[in-house]
């Protein structure tokens, strides 16, 4: 993936290759965000991305219940 600077963008974004049927917590560790749990294997999520301001995601895994929504 390289970045494009300088451009915001709207639209749908997809995490790829999660293991089937595990619960992630998506969130943006730069701006401290949690979107949410989600199962895997694939998320797909609805994202605004300002001009010039990174989006990083994580999914990390956890049980059922556990740290969202």
């Amino acid at each position: 993936f390289a970045p494009v600077y300088g451009a915001a963008f709207e639209g749908r974004i997809e995490l790829r290759g999660l293991a089937e049927g595990t619960n992630y917590r998506v969130e943006d560790y730069e701006n401290g965000v949690v979107h949410g749990v989600f199962t895997g294997p694939l998320i797909a999520l609805d994202v605004a991305i300002p001009v010039n301001d990174p989006l990083l995601l994580r999914a990390v895994p956890v049980e059922r219940g556990v740290g969202g929504s």
